[in-house]
């Protein structure tokens, strides 16, 4: 499991700097106030090739806690600040082969979330990661696009270890 489903945040007292630790299963501190709350997250990922050109499918769904998620989407339940990564794995399948991925919110594109990878040589094989933090509302769809020439998304099993995928997709609300 990716994130455990609830957190708790130790508030400790102090005359000039107030301190919050972040703490796990153990006892609370003496003296201080815990709050516990649920963590909104996804983890997606994919475990096939995908060429550049439109939306990034995720049939994988490795943890979702608090969010809706559908092949391509993921649609906030709560509103609030949210911490999104998408991370590519972009193989040249020629010479100078370049692929960009980017964010999408309702259908737009999402500005400064662009990222973009050319590879000199084909069979170069490198991790690109797009990451904002942005409010979002109730309702609100978040995707990934991509587009490009001479490379693809592409998903790995090595003989030893797991899957290495072709895309790792992380959505983690922060209220």
């Amino acid at each position: 499991m990716f994130f455990k489903s609830c957190l708790t945040v130790v508030t400790l007292s102090a005359v000039i700097n107030p301190v919050v630790v972040l703490a796990g299963p153990q006892a609370p501190l003496k003296g201080a106030t815990t709050t516990t709350f649920a963590i909104t997250s996804a983890q997606l990922s994919s475990a096939v090739d995908q060429n550049p050109g439109g939306l990034i499918n995720f049939e994988l769904k490795d943890e979702v806690n608090g969010l809706t998620v559908t092949n391509n989407s993921v649609v906030v339940t709560k509103p609030g600040s949210y911490l999104i990564f998408a991370a590519p794995q972009v193989t040249a399948i020629k010479d100078g082969g370049c692929l960009d991925a980017w964010l999408a919110l309702n259908g737009k594109d999402v500005k400064n979330s662009g990222v973009r990878l050319c590879q000199a040589k084909k069979d170069n094989t490198n991790v690109l990661v797009s990451q904002v933090v942005m409010k979002l509302k109730s309702g609100d769809k978040i995707q990934v696009k991509t587009a490009g020439n001479g490379a693809k998304l592409d998903a790995i099993q090595p003989n030893k270890g797991p899957l290495i995928p072709s895309i790792i997709f992380t959505v983690l609300g922060l209220n």
